[in-house]
């Protein structure tokens, strides 16, 4: 018989979207696979199948190889059990969440924030629109955070976000 890991999940986290909580968990899974050299990423895979969302799944790959490779800066993804979400991975999230808006999407939003030289952001931005248009016709959505690519963006020091581990 088996049975499943209880967490301490904060009530914020738990009331999430299921596409929010999707494409956390993914990043993490992704994350932790990369550290444990698994390349064949077969839960994330399996997941994605399971949500509706496979044609994400090479999309997910690519975006966080280009991240694991360019980034101008350490991301901090956090483990998988981990319920707080730290600021990487929220602007991650809002990256995705800006292709969801219904006026024009904001291209380009990586370049806003510096974290990839312009060829790698642009080559990304590619790889968020697969996302978006997969979590969309799967109908999870995922909220914006506004902290990329629009006039109201927030900037580090506005947010209130917890990156303990």
């Amino acid at each position: 018989m088996t049975s499943a890991r209880k967490y301490n999940v904060p009530k914020a986290f738990a009331c999430s979207l299921f596409g929010e909580q999707l494409i956390l968990w993914a990043i993490r899974l992704w994350a932790y696979d990369c550290m444990n050299q698994r390349k064949n990423h077969k839960k994330l895979l399996h997941g994605a199948k399971l949500a509706g969302v496979i044609d994400a799944f090479e999309a997910l790959n690519e975006l966080m190889t280009i991240l694991s490779i360019s980034t101008k800066k350490q991301l901090q993804i956090n483990c998988l059990h981990k319920p707080l979400t730290s600021i990487d991975e929220n602007i991650l999230i809002d990256a995705v969440s800006a292709w969801m808006e219904t006026s024009s999407p904001q291209h380009h939003q990586l370049l806003t924030i510096d974290i990839l030289p312009a060829a790698a952001a642009r080559c990304a931005e590619i790889s968020l629109g697969v996302i978006w248009t997969t979590f969309k016709n799967a109908a999870h959505l995922i909220r914006r955070r506004y902290l990329i690519g629009t006039p109201q963006s927030k900037s580090i020091t506005q947010l209130n976000w917890s990156t303990e581990h």
